[in-house]
C-alpha cells in the first residue's frame, strides 16, 4: 500500500505557519504530534477517531492530546495521498472556534 505525503501549507513569503507552531512545543508534545503524522502517513484518512475526524467537505483535524494542551492540526487532502497541514491550535473549547475554521478555510484557497 502506497503511503500518504504530508506537506506544510506555506506562504508565498515562504513561512510554514503550522511547522513554526510543531517546533515552539515541548519535546514530549512533539513527539506524540508526530505519531499521529506517522499514522496518517500510514494509513490515510482511514485512521478515523480518536485521531482523525472530517470537520467539513474538505478539511480534517488530526487530533493530539498532550499534558500542556489537546492540540488540532486542520488539514487537506489532495490527489496523490498528500495530505497538506493548513492550520494548527492549541484547543480550549469543545467546538473548534469559527475563526480558527476560517483560517482553515482561507489557506485551503490558496492551496487549491
Amino acid at each position: 500500500m502506497q503511503k500518504w505525503t504530508i506537506e506544510y501549507f506555506t506562504t508565498e513569503a515562504g513561512h510554514a505557519p503550522v511547522k513554526d507552531f510543531i517546533d515552539s512545543l515541548p519535546t514530549k508534545t512533539k513527539a506524540k504530534t508526530f505519531h499521529v503524522f506517522e499514522l496518517l502517513e500510514e494509513f490515510g484518512l482511514e485512521v478515523g477517531e480518536p485521531h482523525v475526524k472530517k470537520l467539513e467537505k474538505s478539511i480534517w483535524e488530526a487530533r493530539v492530546s498532550a499534558a500542556d494542551g489537546t492540540f488540532r492540526y486542520l488539514f487537506t487532502k489532495k490527489s496523490g495521498r498528500i495530505i497538506i497541514l493548513l492550520h494548527a491550535i492549541n484547543k480550549k473549547k469543545q467546538a473548534t472556534p469559527i475563526y480558527e475554521l476560517k483560517t482553515a478555510r482561507a489557506r485551503l484557497k490558496e492551496v487549491e
